[in-house]
């Protein structure tokens, strides 16, 4: 093929063309960089998110690590109180035995018993069930009054339910007192 141009212009041609490579090379990055920055926006708002999440869940396990702190030092002032209600110098009021003789005491022509039990309570005080049969409404509610009026009881509970039949009723009642 013939070469009809001249060697400056033949370079002149060269120069331009690496010029114009390089500007389509240089775009081309330019592009690639903004659209992989455009695309890396919402991860960049995820990643915000997450990390407040992350602050808020840290903020509530502190509170609750407190917040078991503090029970247990309730735990350890109940167990002092446990301890100086042992150590109390003062006799208690009455006894298991007192209480348990003031309910068959106190029951009525009537009234059978079928079981007394003695269980703890919160605040130094016992619950005490009694199971049993009475011939009739009547009775059983004398049986609750009586205790309520012995002074050893704090509270009878007598519920509803036992006073559904008016012969042959089944009870348990419950009792509580402090000793």
């Amino acid at each position: 093929m013939f070469n009809l141009l001249p060697r400056a212009e033949k370079e002149a041609i060269r120069r331009e063309y690496r010029m114009r490579l390089w500007s389509v090379i240089l775009f081309g990055v330019c592009a690639t960089f903004l659209i992989a920055a455009l695309l890396l926006i919402p991860s960049l708002a995820l990643s915000n998110e997450r990390e407040t999440a992350a602050r808020e869940r840290l903020g509530a396990l502190s509170k609750r690590v407190e917040a078991g702190e503090v029970a247990r030092f309730a735990v350890v002032l109940q167990e002092v109180e446990r301890t100086l209600t042992l150590l109390r110098t003062e006799a208690p009021r009455h006894t298991v035995y007192e209480a348990v003789r003031a309910i068959v005491s106190h029951r009525p022509a009537g009234v059978s018993l079928d079981g007394i039990t003695v269980t703890s309570a919160a605040g130094g005080k016992r619950e005490i069930e009694v199971r049993g049969m009475a011939a009739n409404r009547t009775a059983l509610v004398a049986f609750s009054r009586a205790l309520e009026t012995t002074g050893v009881f704090e509270r009878v509970e007598l519920p509803l339910g036992n006073l559904a039949r008016s012969e042959d009723v089944a009870f348990s009642l419950k009792v509580t007192a402090s000793f």
